[in-house]
């Protein structure tokens, strides 16, 4: 859980250090809809960012012997 928190905050640092705020990222998306309190369009962009990064872990597990590699 730590390590995503650290993810996350540095994603938001990237933005806005390296573009200045002008590009946008997922969690800057799902900050701005929770700022202008659109909390079911936050949710389900929140909820589509969780989806695929469990469909990645998925394929990742399904493609790397952990066992072997540990």
């Amino acid at each position: 859980m730590i390590f995503i928190f650290v993810m996350l905050m540095g994603e938001f640092a990237t933005a806005v250090v390296v573009y200045g705020g002008k590009a946008s990222t997922v969690g800057t998306v799902i900050l701005n809809y929770y700022a202008i309190a659109n909390y079911p369009f936050a949710a389900v962009n929140a909820l589509m960012l969780m989806l695929a990064m469990m469909i990645g872990v998925v394929i990742i597990l399904r493609l790397v012997n952990i066992r072997k590699e540990l």
